[in-house]
C-alpha cells in the first residue's frame, strides 16, 4: 500500500511539473524569473564547461552572457517551445539535444525556470 501511495504522489508531482511547462500554464502568475539569478546559473551548471558552451566557447560558442544566450540559444521571447535552447534541454530538438549523452541533464525544476523565463519575455534582468 505504501508503495502505491508513493507512486501516486510521484505521478502527481510529475504531472504538476510537466503541466507547468505547457502553453496552458500562466507564466504571468508564476514568480518572475531573472536571467542573472535563475537562468544563468542553470546554463553554467549544465552547459558551461570546457569544450561546450563555457567561456572558451567550444564548437557551438559560449552561453555565458545574455547576448550569447539570446543569439546562440535561438530564444524567441514569449515562445519557449519555439526557442532552440528550450527544445534542446527538454529533448525536443531533433539531433541537437543537450547536454550530450554522458553529462547530467537539467532537472525538471531547472527546465521550468528556463521555460518561465522565456515565456515571461526572456528579459535581461
Amino acid at each position: 500500500m505504501l508503495r502505491f501511495v508513493s507512486v501516486a504522489v510521484l505521478l502527481s508531482f510529475s504531472t504538476l511539473l510537466v503541466g507547468s511547462c505547457s502553453r496552458k500554464s500562466d507564466p504571468a502568475a508564476s514568480p518572475a524569473m531573472s536571467f542573472q539569478t535563475d537562468v544563468l546559473p542553470v546554463l553554467s551548471s549544465y552547459c558551461g564547461f570546457a569544450g561546450c558552451h563555457g567561456s572558451s566557447g567550444g564548437e557551438a560558442g559560449a552561453l555565458t552572457t545574455y547576448d550569447e544566450v539570446m543569439n546562440r540559444g535561438g530564444i524567441k521571447p514569449g515562445d519557449a517551445h519555439g526557442s532552440r535552447l528550450y527544445r534542446a534541454i527538454t529533448g525536443h530538438d531533433v539531433g541537437n539535444n543537450m547536454p550530450p549523452k554522458g553529462y547530467a541533464a537539467p532537472t525538471e525544476q531547472d527546465k521550468v525556470r528556463i521555460y518561465l523565463w522565456i515565456e515571461q519575455g526572456a528579459l535581461n534582468n
